[in-house]
């Protein structure tokens, strides 16, 4: 009986501290405030669940139903924020436009291996590649250059960190600074696609624990997509969760998208348990498919391989 009580109480610590994350994960005004644990509450569910089943093993009954309810509320609450800025099931069928292919990797800026993936990017058929953290590819511009002639990044004025290519000519093209730090690891790349404006926007977002600085930053990528009349394609390393409270609030300012489907890429080792951190978001366009790239290639991300259907009509985006 002792040995029960003790194993019980042990459960109930371990259970009060996972349900406090999945507590601040429901409760909108903490779940701003705390974004990481509002992050982490779907992750805590799992083990939430376990000490549950525990102890109701242990013949305790109160307990484990508050912990189940929990992990149910931070689930749904969750699942319910992610779903409000992703596009449903008549997206899908009212656009069938002309059809552009993104693929959008972070390589790890100390990864000796990066030019392994160039043969794949080659052979992707993608009509642009956005890379992140990009010094590895720094000598393999030249033959990238043979399918994808145009390019802003890696210019040899500063650190090779984004790199856009493309097989379509830019009628604009710049980087620079988010705000939060002085690394430019914004790119903004404005084509014709089928005789139609379309802008590609690849970002690289600070990790969220670090003070306001990815709110700073959400900040500023709000303010310049909002200048943007017509349709973008956003993409890139946003280091959240597609449930952030942060992240779905931004989309639902902003006016885009996520395709709703669950791609993890980070980290790539960990194979199905993958946390997907790398997003493409889509305004006045549509996510027809997102996969993941069939290998890291060293990278300690799966890049993303998108497509998209952009109206022909020229039809604005939302903002």
């Amino acid at each position: 009986m002792r040995l029960r009580d003790e194993l019980s109480g042990a459960l109930t610590l371990a259970g009060a501290a996972l349900a406090t994350i999945a507590a601040l994960s429901v409760v909108e005004p903490f779940a701003v405030r705390f974004p990481v644990a509002a992050q982490l509450a779907p992750i805590v569910a799992a083990p939430l669940l376990l000490v549950a089943l525990a102890l109701v093993i242990l013949r305790r009954r109160a307990r484990p139903a508050v912990l189940v309810v929990l992990a149910a509320a931070a689930l749904w609450s969750a699942f319910d924020r992610w779903q409000a800025v992703s596009q449903g099931p008549a997206d899908l069928q009212s656009r069938a436009d002309a059809v552009f292919t993104l693929v959008s990797f972070n390589a790890f800026h100390a990864n000796e291996r990066a030019a392994d993936a160039v043969p794949y990017l080659l052979a992707s058929g993608a009509d642009a590649v956005l890379l992140l953290e990009a010094e590895g590819f720094a000598t393999s511009l030249p033959v990238l250059s043979t399918v994808y002639p145009y390019r802003i990044g890696c210019d040899g004025r500063s650190k090779c960190d984004m790199l856009l290519l493309s097989k379509h000519p830019p009628k604009a093209a710049w980087t620079a600074s988010l705000g939060a730090v002085p690394a430019s690891r914004y790119v903004q790349f404005g084509i014709d696609f089928d005789g139609h404006p379309l802008t590609l926007v690849g970002v690289h977002l600070t990790k969220p624990w670090f003070d306001d600085l990815a709110a700073i930053e959400l900040s500023v990528l709000a303010e310049r997509v909002s200048r943007l009349r017509e349709p973008v394609l956003l993409a890139g390393d946003f280091n959240t969760l597609p449930w952030s409270p942060q992240l779905a609030d931004w989309a639902r300012r902003t006016g885009f998208v996520f395709s709703g489907s669950y791609v993890g890429t980070w980290p790539a080792a960990l194979g199905a348990l993958r946390l997907p951190i790398d997003h493409v978001l889509a305004r006045g366009a549509t996510i027809l498919s997102v996969e993941a790239m069939p290998g890291s290639f060293g990278s300690n991300h799966r890049g993303l391989v998108t497509r998209f259907a952009v109206p022909r009509g020229g039809r604005p985006s939302l903002g």
